[in-house]
């Protein structure tokens, strides 16, 4: 096929029960450019290769990359960019979906006519696992401003839900550049990396759903690289700490990171009182140590405080709609 417009990226492990729907919703797209698909089936034992064999073979513009052995999602993700051709990147995990045949449309139109914006997003529908909507609100770690920069950022605000994002391919001529930023190729690095580029705007559109199941069983990327892991907070912590070097040797403008690392030491601070799963004991002494503003973290406990009531209230909202949901299923 000739050189797409947009590559769609899609990462798969163990997703027979939800990946059909996925690939249909990016498949029904209607534009008058081409696109391709790309899909990196992560060693799954399950049945979603089969699944995706019987679309590859039905569909030209899919390329399949089924993995001899489990990379995880950071490694798959990287393999699938540097194959991406596309002038403009996309992406549908396989538990989401796209609800608008011209989401793709709407928003290469945006981009091709206007040139300082790096990439556009849209607002999202939460969904529980079987695709039933639960909320109309944006995940929280979405930023309110609907035309989004690099002040925007924080550390840790996103302009979009990553399968609501499209944005102009700036890994295209160097793909390397990712793992110059970070080993860990999440959404915070991606998004750090296209700042230079330009700006994001998000379209109050509702024009996709994205899974997020909050009952305590559910597993998910997150829950198992991150929430589950007794170093999760100094995980983050170094992460974060990676991504703003890289912003300070690299950018003429500075990017500030001080929010999610005020909110990454209280954290730190409040596993430790309460002796969580989360707790590391030497981490919370180790932050104030490096910091040359100790007085603002110590000042800024109580609105923390505050502000994480706030959240878990919020999230238990979130919860009881959800169950709500999954009990109107039974």
């Amino acid at each position: 096929m000739d050189s797409p417009i947009v590559s769609v990226l899609m990462l798969v492990y163990n997703q027979e029960n939800t990946f059909a729907r996925a690939l249909n919703s990016v498949l029904s797209q209607k534009c008058d450019f081409s696109y391709e698909i790309l899909i990196g089936n992560d060693c799954s034992t399950d049945k979603s290769g089969e699944i995706i064999k019987s679309y590859a073979e039905k569909y030209p513009n899919i390329r399949y990359f089924e993995r001899e052995n489990n990379l995880g999602v950071t490694r798959n993700a990287y393999e699938l960019i540097i194959e991406a051709r596309g002038k403009y990147i996309a992406s549908c995990e396989g538990d989401d979906f796209w609800t608008d045949e011209k989401k793709l449309q709407k928003q290469v139109d945006f981009l091709e006519s206007h040139p300082s914006y790096v990439g556009c997003s849209h607002d999202v529908l939460l969904t529980n696992e079987k695709g039933v909507v639960y909320s109309k609100k944006n995940p929280s770690w979405i930023s309110k401003k609907r035309d989004y920069s690099y002040k925007d950022f924080k550390g840790l605000y996103l302009p979009g839900q990553s399968g609501s994002i499209v944005k102009r391919n700036v890994f295209k001529d160097d793909p390397a550049l990712i793992y110059k930023a970070s080993p860990s190729i999440g959404d915070r690095t991606t998004v750090l990396l296209c700042f230079p580029y330009g700006k994001f705007y998000r379209f109050k559109d509702k024009m996709s759903c994205y899974t997020l199941p909050l009952n305590d069983k559910a597993r998910t990327v997150t829950s198992d690289n991150f929430n589950k892991k007794a170093d999760a907070n100094r995980r983050e912590w170094e992460y974060t700490e990676k991504l703003e070097e890289y912003a300070k040797e690299n950018f003429d403008f500075k990017v500030s990171f001080e929010h999610y690392k005020h909110s990454l030491f209280f954290s730190a601070l409040s596993a430790n009182i309460r002796k969580t799963y989360k707790a590391d004991k030497t981490l919370p002494a180790e932050i104030l140590k490096k910091t040359k503003r100790k007085i603002i973290y110590i000042f800024a406990i109580f609105p923390w405080f505050v502000l994480k009531l706030f959240k878990k209230c919020e999230r238990l909202y979130l919860k009881k709609r959800y169950e709500k949901t999954k009990d109107n299923e039974k």
